[in-house]
């Protein structure tokens, strides 16, 4: 296994774990509550993730890695104190993780590689770029957008829906619809790049301000067109760069 390769199967391994197969309720738990509970989950998370790099890696006799993973894991989401959820506090955990995950591989490479038991198939490098970037433009990208522009939401926040005080019923979007917009429109994009159509990128983002215009229009509010445009714009350039640097 080559160094990249191990690189690729951390990587994807962390997405899954950390955000794909995360629910708020578990995040929630490892944040909120007694002291014992907050331990406990945030062991069990660590573990879970321990154990799914672990089978991903296909390593069988470098049990140091798991057990690296796990004890790293721990002491970053339970050790790392955050003031406040915020952008900042995110990047800087999401780095932690990474530096972990490249030391890993540094010193990997250092040691005799031993016999790999997955297919082959599961060791070409391509495969894991496709993966690891559709996964990325998904929950961890909308997760970054969120932080990103919630400094500028003129609305207020319930229920994960952004919507006004007082809102008719009617007026209101449908539940979850704008973030599974999000997804759809984030994974159109890197298929763009990755097809090398990269005119259709144009066109979707001009088919998005059509349907948008609409209720901008309606809204009258320059700061509720300006925190749409922010959102939209910082979308589509997570979406091109992560394309960009999966299609290498």
């Amino acid at each position: 296994m080559t160094a990249i390769n191990l690189f690729l199967r951390l990587l994807f391994a962390h997405v899954v774990m950390d955000f794909t197969l995360q629910s708020k309720c578990l995040v929630s738990k490892k944040t909120k509550g007694g002291k014992n509970e907050i331990i406990f989950y945030n062991v069990l998370h660590s573990l879970f993730h321990a154990i799914a790099a672990y089978i991903i890696i296909g390593e069988w006799k470098n049990w140091q890695i798991p057990l690296t993973l796990f004890i790293s894991h721990f002491i970053i989401d339970f050790g790392y104190k955050r003031e406040k959820e915020d952008i900042k506090a995110f990047v800087i955990d999401q780095i932690l993780h990474l530096s972990v995950i490249i030391g890993i591989v540094c010193v990997f490479v250092f040691k005799e590689n031993s016999i790999n038991d997955l297919p082959l198939i599961l060791q070409n490098n391509t495969i894991w770029k496709v993966l690891i970037a559709y996964l990325l433009v998904t929950k961890p990208s909308s997760i970054l957008i969120q932080k990103f522009i919630e400094r500028w939401n003129p609305e207020r926040l319930v229920n994960d829906n952004i919507i006004q005080e007082n809102t008719p019923e009617k007026d209101k979007g449908l539940e979850k619809a704008g973030e599974w917009i999000g997804y759809l429109e984030r994974i159109l994009i890197v298929t763009f790049i990755f097809i090398n159509q990269w005119s259709a990128i144009g066109f979707l983002l001009a088919a998005k301000s059509i349907f948008r215009y609409g209720n901008l229009k309606e809204n009258k509010e320059i700061r509720m067109t300006e925190y749409v445009l922010i959102g939209t714009l910082f979308s589509f350039t997570l979406a091109i760069a992560i394309g960009l640097l999966f299609s290498i």
